[in-house]
């Protein structure tokens, strides 16, 4: 027999109680249509049959034990509402549940963008329950399934759970932290005299006819390829300028010096490799297009002159940058019998906007690969994600994602045609003999890759991690030669010092890969190298990436983890996480994944996600990823300077391109 609804027998306790089981019931309806959706309907947790059951169970029973907890807290004011108002019971249950129904509404609105309109809709349907609920409960009945919620939630909450397999092989190579002892063969041949490091700001390595590219962009590039060494898998330490070039200046890894993003300041107490250079009698100069790397952040730390061509726009594209690499070089001939020297040449092409000058705007306009990208669709928004950005929209095919690939091509190919100049005018003047030239970038560029538009900095990806790496110097380096290995461009500077014969400092982490361009077979290159990546501009919300020949695992530390050892009970109560994982379903976007794996023989474009199939590649990996981040200084991460603290003029040219709006 049913118990009976209310009467002037029950005790407030009592009331509170029922309406406290009332509220949980109701809640615990809405749990289990969640767990429906998302273990069975929607499944971002890409479980099993066992593993959809026990989502929706953990959906109900945490709900039920957070709606009874609920409604103890709305029970007494609610009922105190009952007595001044002389409301039933039902009627004051009915209003506490009509309550959550409406933030449980409000909750979802924001998730979906619908506006306040479910509200009301929400409201009701979780007070009509409520009453339908209060008028049938049992509270015997009730209070062993509330027990049995709880239990349950309890015991998903405190059964080992969802951490990955961490194992790293015992025959594994120490992580590149600390710089290895120089190797026997490091002093065969002759040293570098001089070095010259030219810099490409935004060069995706594969967009260069050098790495197989079918437009022709890089023929002067490929000229020094044939004097030289071309790394096949080089790869950036961070996806954005100015921690990616700090890395290359000071041989550490941008958890040791600290820079997140563009706009930060060099430390001063880092050492650079131009400082350690000029020590040694180098002169030293460095001419830069993008005021991120110049004298206003500190970037000019180590050399005697800095041409900051930036502040000229009409002398800061590819063209104006050799233009003050060849004056440098002919007002210093001299240098040829004086002191050795290091110049570094950053260039701002092809970093966006993309405008290169006629004839390269329309190099590639309507060629065999336009139309490669016409079923990407795409429209104009605030953010690179999803949308193109005001900052580098063109207004000519504003939505064209053929006629920004095309531009950004023609961008490259006008790099290349005035580093052609530059390139002649070294061996013009005779440099080219006892003078290393490398040629590399600071990170690459999303073109619509995982829905990114014109953009980086936010991913590891390998559009915006892999870069071009090619080396030079006759009687050193092989010419023609390749090198297939992984190397991290972080390990530039103790590179370039090993190249001229200088020990590296004891500050620096990545390891040089000097051996790589002079061993004469394959018998020096080690098993396993690797390369980490950072990715992200937030110091909270950095993701880090190792990368071997052949594997790249991501770990996203906010991202939503959809391949646990069991469900995750967290995932029931929390809306960010059901709305990551709702949103990761819906869009394929990976980044939105706690892990991420991809098998790069197979699967190049890093399209599908193989995290939770691979558990001993992957437990390998993040063991080895781990060990790498634990192995940093721990050292704060540095803000961005406040634009109050800035020049106009940087202000301008951060401005110009797209740093700031």
């Amino acid at each position: 027999m049913a118990e009976p609804v209310s009467g002037p027998t029950d005790s407030m306790p009592r009331e509170i109680l029922r309406a406290a089981v009332a509220v949980s019931l109701v809640t615990g309806l809405a749990g289990l249509i969640e767990g429906v959706f998302f273990g069975v309907v929607f499944d971002p947790f890409d479980a099993g049959s066992v593993m959809k059951g026990l989502s929706v169970v953990t959906f109900g029973a945490a709900y039920v034990s957070a709606g009874f907890v609920l409604g103890l807290i709305l029970g007494p004011p609610a009922l105190l509402l009952r007595r001044l108002a002389g409301l039933s019971l039902p009627v004051a249950a009915g209003a506490a549940c009509g309550l959550l129904g409406a933030a449980y509404a409000h909750a979802w609105t924001k998730v979906f963008a619908a506006g306040n309109a479910p509200l009301a809709a929400g409201a009701l349907v979780f007070a009509l329950l409520g009453v339908l609920m209060i008028k049938c409960v049992r509270l015997r009945a009730s209070g062993y399934m509330i027990a049995a919620c709880i239990l349950v939630t309890v015991a998903q909450l405190v059964m080992p759970g969802a951490s990955r397999p961490v194992s790293p092989r015992p025959d594994l190579p120490p992580e590149p932290h600390g710089t290895p002892p120089p190797r026997a063969d490091a002093g065969n041949g002759p040293h570098a005299r001089n070095i010259i490091v030219i810099l490409a700001d935004t060069l995706r390595a594969d967009h260069l006819s050098l790495y197989g590219y079918g437009r022709n962009t890089s023929p002067s590039l490929e000229a020094l390829a044939a004097r030289g060494v071309t790394f096949t898998r080089a790869l950036v330490a961070k996806t954005k300028t100015s921690p990616s070039v700090a890395s290359i200046f000071t041989g550490t890894w941008p958890h040791t010096h600290g820079i997140v993003t563009c706009r930060t300041t060099l430390p001063e107490e880092t050492t650079t490799l131009a400082e350690i250079l000029r020590a040694r009698g180098f002169a030293t100069h460095s001419i830069v297009a993008n005021s991120n790397v110049g004298a206003s952040f500190n970037f000019d730390q180590g050399f005697d002159s800095v041409d900051e061509i930036w502040a000229d726009p009409g002398q800061s594209d590819a063209s104006g940058v050799t233009d003050h690499a060849l004056s440098w070089l002919e007002k210093h001939e001299s240098l040829q019998d004086g002191p050795p020297f290091f110049l570094y040449v950053h260039y701002i092409d092809p970093h966006a906007p993309y405008a290169p000058p006629a004839p390269f705007s329309d190099q590639f306009m309507g060629d065999p690969l336009y139309g490669a990208y016409a079923r990407v669709k795409v429209s104009s928004g605030d953010g690179s994600i999803g949308s193109i950005r005001p900052s580098v929209l063109l207004s000519e095919r504003p939505t064209d994602v053929d006629f920004y690939v095309a531009r950004y091509d023609g961008e490259v190919a006008y790099l290349d045609h005035h580093l052609g100049r530059l390139l002649e005018r070294v061996r013009a003047l005779g440099l080219e003999d006892d003078t290393l030239i490398v040629f590399t970038g600071d990170h690459g560029e999303a073109l619509s890759e995982h829905d990114v538009f014109f953009s980086h900095g936010e991913f590891a990806y390998e559009d915006t991690a892999h870069v071009p790496l090619v080396a030079s110097l006759p009687g050193r380096i092989r010419a023609g030669s390749r090198v297939d290995e992984v190397v991290s461009i972080a390990g530039l500077a103790a590179t370039l010092l090993e190249a001229a014969g200088l020990p590296a400092a004891n500050t620096m982490e990545a390891p040089s890969f000097w051996y790589m361009a002079t061993t004469r077979d394959d018998t020096g290159h080690p098993a396993g190298s690797v390369a980490f990546i950072e990715g992200g501009s937030v110091a909270d919300a950095i993701s880090t990436s190792i990368r071997t020949d052949r594997w790249k695992l991501i770990e996203n530390p906010q991202g939503f983890d959809r391949g646990p050892r069991r469900f995750d009970p967290r995932a029931a109560l929390s809306m960010n996480r059901k709305e990551k994982g709702l949103e990761l379903v819906m869009t394929g976007r990976e980044f939105l994944a706690r892990f991420e794996l991809y098998d790069l023989e197979a699967d190049p474009g890093e399209t599908i996600n193989l995290a939770g199939s691979e558990p001993e590649v992957e437990g390998d990996l993040l063991g080895r990823l781990r060990a790498w981040r634990a192995g940093g200084l721990g050292r704060p991460r540095l803000r961005e300077t406040s634009r109050d603290e800035l020049p106009d003029e940087v202000l301008r040219n951060l401005r110009s391109l797209g740093y700031i709006n």
